[in-house]
């Protein structure tokens, strides 16, 4: 399904692993494909595996790199706990017209 990321792609990338990636068909919306393997760009395994053996440790190294780059950058951020805790509030914010002190905000993120 469009937008459904899951967070297993991004365990992969916290691990330091290269994910060969067969999920959401819009997922380069959201995570550059230099970070990951994408399944769908393979006729099936067989091309896969001929392309897996053909990467060399720089090629391999780049797409840890990228991928965490992408951990530490702005695009992430969506996926974050921080950036989750913050729309819980602002939407808690909205429908209460209860404004939420930054430094309960905090505490309750810590």
């Amino acid at each position: 399904m469009n937008g459904w990321i899951t967070e297993k792609l991004f365990d992969c990338f916290v691990a330091g692993t290269v994910p060969i990636y067969s999920g959401a068909p819009d997922v380069t919306q959201y995570v550059p494909e230099s970070c990951f393997i994408d399944m769908r760009r393979f006729t099936g395994y067989e091309e896969l595996r001929t392309y897996l053996k053909s990467l060399n440790e720089d090629e391999i190294q780049q797409y840890r790199e990228n991928s965490r780059d992408y951990l530490l950058s702005e695009q992430f951020r969506p996926f974050t706990k921080q950036y989750f805790t913050e729309l819980l509030a602002r939407i808690v914010e909205e429908d209460t017209s209860v404004r939420l002190l930054q430094s309960d905000l905090h505490q309750s993120v810590v």
